[in-house]
């Protein structure tokens, strides 16, 4: 009896904490000209952006409620607002939340932004609480996000970054790459191009190609690793206070010390692309994996 009469208030719990989802969704077929500009303001918001070889935009933007109850979701929903605004050569799209004085919310709001355009449109995205997603772009980009996450993939052009607790995850770019971040962890692989990073109190992984041209990394109590599929590919400038500077095993090189200072240095040619790392308070890593000649 006690076994039933126990399963039976299971059964009632799961019951009742079944989540109800309410969307609406917007479907927009959106006409740009060469000058055209894209501004996405997201809050609480999946934005997804993925170039393609047509003239034209074309978004899918999901508002989505989440709640135990619909009554409550579907009443809820209605807060969640956008808007779709051309002013000359700027297009802006952009969700908000509308509250009357006095009320509350009690759903999960989300907005889940998926937009095609052409590939080489110029793109500035801010966004907070959410996830931004970028593939297949060959313009220029920018990402202001503060908490969350931010995606990238087969990228070329020039994208810059400013990014707050919110970390970053690339692959196969080949840009110039300006990163200005706080409490992030960056990991970009497969990346050719020139690349400026700023971090603080995070974490940084590069796994260069052959076609990397260069990178600048300031750093202040951020773990640093370079990946490289050949070491004599580069040069190499390595900087850490109160930190440490791990080589291969095979290396015949050593790391110098100056009193709280560790320091590495060596270039094989002139001409080879400098890595160049400077961080504090934690330790900067160099490895070599031979497989990633093969990507």
């Amino acid at each position: 009896m006690l076994a039933l009469l126990l399963t039976g208030l299971c059964a009632t719990a799961q019951a009742q904490s079944k989540v109800q989802v309410v969307t609406r969704t917007v479907e927009k077929t959106l006409t740009l000209t060469p000058a055209t500009k894209v501004y996405v303001q997201g809050e609480k918001a999946t934005v997804q952006i993925l170039g393609w070889d047509k003239p034209t935009a074309r978004l899918v933007l999901r508002l989505v409620a989440k709640h135990p109850s619909r009554t409550v979701a579907e009443k809820d929903l209605q807060a969640l607002q956008y808007r779709i605004e051309q002013n000359g050569n700027d297009l802006t799209l952009r969700n908000f939340f509308s509250l009357a004085a006095g009320t509350t919310l009690q759903s999960n709001l989300r907005a889940e932004y998926t937009l095609w355009l052409p590939a080489k449109t110029p793109l500035h995205i801010a966004n907070a609480y959410g996830e931004t997603d970028l593939t297949a772009l060959t313009g220029l980009q920018e990402i202001n996000q503060e908490f969350g996450q931010i995606k990238l993939q087969d990228l070329q052009g020039q994208l810059t970054i400013t990014s707050k607790y919110a970390d970053i995850t690339a692959r196969n770019l080949d840009l110039a790459f300006s990163c200005r971040a706080d409490k992030a962890a960056i990991r970009l692989s497969g990346i050719a191009g020139r690349y400026t990073i700023h971090n603080t109190y995070g974490s940084i992984q590069l796994e260069p190609t052959a076609g990397l041209t260069g990178v600048q990394v300031t750093a202040a109590r951020t773990e640093v690793t370079v990946l490289v599929p050949q070491m004599d590919l580069f040069s190499y400038e390595f900087t850490t206070v109160h930190g440490s500077i791990k080589l291969p095993a095979n290396s015949t090189f050593s790391p110098g010390v100056v009193n709280t200072r560790t320091f590495f240095q060596v270039q094989y040619r002139k001409a080879d692309p400098l890595i160049r790392i400077n961080t504090s308070y934690a330790p900067v890593t160099l490895q070599v994996n031979p497989l990633l000649l093969r990507r």
